[in-house]
C-alpha cells in the first residue's frame, strides 16, 4: 500500500507549485449578486479581507478556471447555488494560502475530469466550511474533499459523497493536523484504491465524525484507512462495504494511539474488516457485525508488530471463504481483544481464533466459536507465550482444536469431533 501513497504525494507535488501558475485567475467576486443569475468564476480576497459576500447562482467554470479561490482572509462567503465543472486539475472551492475564511453553501458540487476536487486546501488554516448538499467527482485522483498541509479546519457537510474514478478517495487528508471533520450522509467510491476517508503523511490529531454508510467496490479500496498518522479520533455511525479485492473495512498503516468508535456492519470479501500493520497503541469500540465473504478473508487481523492495542467488539464474526479467519494475531503483542458475541466460519481451513508468533496477549471471547470447515480448526495458537485466551461459550466443530499454550474455557466444551494436540485445560 506504500505505493498508493507515493502516488497521492506526487501527485500533490505536481499540482501545489504549477497548478498556481498556470492557473487563469478570475476577478474578484461581487458582493452581492443578482439572484439566479449564472454567476462567473471569482475569487475571494484578492481585493477585500473582511468582507460578507452573497451570491445566489450557479457557476459553470471554464477556460482554465477554479469555480471561487479563496486568497487573502478573513472573509466570509454565503453561496447558493451549484457548481459544476468540465475543467481537468481545477477544484471548485480553492482556499489557497488563506487563513480564518468562512464558507456556507446549499447546493451540489460535481466534477467530471481527472484532479478535478470538490474542495480542497492547501496550506490554508483555521477555515469553517458548512456545506448543505452533495459532491460528485467522475475523473481519477478526484477526491470529494482534499486537506493538503492544512490544519486546525472545521468541515461540516450534510449530504453525500460519490468519486468514480480511480485513486480518488471521498475524503483525503495529507499531512494535515488538528481539523475537524463531521458528515451526515454517506461515501461511496467505484475506483480502485479510492477509500471512503484516508488520513496519511503524517496527518495527526484530527477529528472526524461520520454519520452514514462507507461503500467502495474497486480493488484496494478501503473505508477507513490511516497511514502514517497518529493520535486522531474517528467516528463512524454506520455501514462499512467493500466489495473488491484487498479492500479492508478499517486499515491501520505505521499509525499509533489512535481512536476509532464503530457503530455498524463491516462486511468485506477479500482482505480484512478490521486491519492493523505494524501500528501500537490504538483503540478500537465496535458495536455491529463482521462478515467476510471470500478466500483468505480476516475479521480482525493484527499483523506485523502491531503491538498494544485494544479492541472492544460486541456482535458476531462470520466467515465463508476458504483460509479465512475470524481473529488472527501475527507478529504481533501485548495486544487486548475483548469479545461479545459468537464466531462462525464455514469454509474450508478456517480458523476461528488464531494466534501465531504472538505473546502477552489477552483476549476474552464472550460467545460460542462453530467450525464446519474441512481441515477447521476454531482455536490455533501456535508461539503465543504468555498469553492468556478466555472463552465463555460452547466450541462446536468438525475438525481440530490445536491449542500449545493456555486456554481458559470456563464453560462448558463441546466438540463434534475433537483432536486436541498438547491442549492444557485449567
Amino acid at each position: 500500500m506504500k505505493k498508493a501513497i507515493l502516488k497521492y504525494s506526487s501527485l500533490l507535488a505536481i499540482f501545489s507549485a504549477p497548478f498556481f501558475s498556470t492557473q487563469t485567475y478570475a476577478v474578484e467576486c461581487l458582493d452581492v449578486n443578482t439572484p439566479g443569475e449564472n454567476i462567473d468564476p471569482c475569487t475571494i480576497g484578492a481585493v477585500q479581507t473582511n468582507k460578507t459576500f452573497d451570491l445566489i447562482g450557479n457557476i459553470s467554470p471554464g477556460s482554465g478556471n477554479v469555480g471561487i479561490e479563496f486568497m487573502n482572509g478573513p472573509n466570509t462567503l454565503n453561496f447558493t447555488g451549484d457548481i459544476g465543472s468540465d475543467e481537468a486539475d481545477r477544484p471548485l472551492f480553492l482556499f489557497n494560502s488563506t487563513d480564518n475564511n468562512v464558507l456556507n453553501m446549499i447546493g451540489n458540487l460535481s466534477t467530471t475530469r481527472n484532479s478535478a476536487y470538490g474542495l480542497q486546501l492547501i496550506s490554508s488554516n483555521s477555515n469553517t466550511t458548512n456545506l448543505t448538499g452533495n459532491i460528485t467527482t467522475a475523473g481519477d485522483f478526484a477526491q470529494a474533499l482534499l486537506l493538503n498541509e492544512s490544519d486546525s479546519n472545521t468541515t461540516n457537510i450534510t449530504g453525500n459523497i460519490s468519486t468514480a474514478g480511480d485513486n480518488a478517495p471521498g475524503l483525503y487528508f495529507f499531512n494535515s493536523d488538528s481539523n475537524t471533520t463531521n458528515l451526515t450522509g454517506n461515501i461511496s467510491t467505484a475506483g480502485d484504491n479510492a477509500p471512503g476517508l484516508h488520513l496519511s503523511n503524517i496527518s495527526n490529531s484530527n477529528t472526524t465524525n461520520l454519520t452514514g454508510n462507507i461503500t467502495t467496490t474497486g480493488d484496494s479500496a478501503y473505508g477507513l484507512w490511516l497511514s502514517d498518522s497518529d493520535s486522531n479520533t474517528t467516528s463512524l455511525t454506520g455501514n462499512i462495504s467493500t466489495a473488491g479485492t484487498d479492500a479492508y473495512g478499517l486499515r491501520l498503516s505505521d499509525s499509533d494511539s489512535n481512536i476509532t468508535s464503530l457503530t455498524g456492519n463491516i462486511t468485506t470479501t477479500t482482505g480484512a474488516a478490521i486491519y492493523f500493520d505494524n501500528s501500537e497503541s490504538n483503540s478500537i469500540n465496535m458495536t455491529g457485525n463482521i462478515n467476510t465473504s471470500g478466500d483468505v478473508g480476516v475479521g480482525i487481523w493484527l499483523n506485523n508488530t502491531s503491538h498494544m492495542n485494544v479492541i472492544s467488539m460486541t456482535g458476531d464474526i462470520v466467515t465463508s471463504g476458504a483460509n479465512a479467519a475470524a481473529i488472527l494475531a501475527s507478529s504481533s503483542d501485548g495486544n487486548t481483544i475483548t469479545m461479545t458475541g459468537d464466531i462462525v466460519t464455514s469454509g474450508t481451513g478456517g480458523w476461528g481464533y488464531a494466534v501465531t508468533s504472538s505473546f502477552t496477549n489477552n483476549t476474552t471471547i464472550n460467545g460460542d466459536i462453530t467450525t464446519t470447515g474441512d481441515s477447521a480448526e476454531a482455536i490455533y495458537i501456535q508461539g503465543g507465550w504468555l498469553s492468556t485466551t478466555t472463552i465463555t461459550g460452547n466450541i462446536s466443530i468438525t475438525a481440530e482444536l490445536k491449542i500449545k499454550e493456555t486456554v481458559n474455557i470456563s464453560t462448558g466444551l463441546r466438540a463434534i469431533q475433537q483432536f486436541c494436540d498438547d491442549m492444557l485445560l485449567p
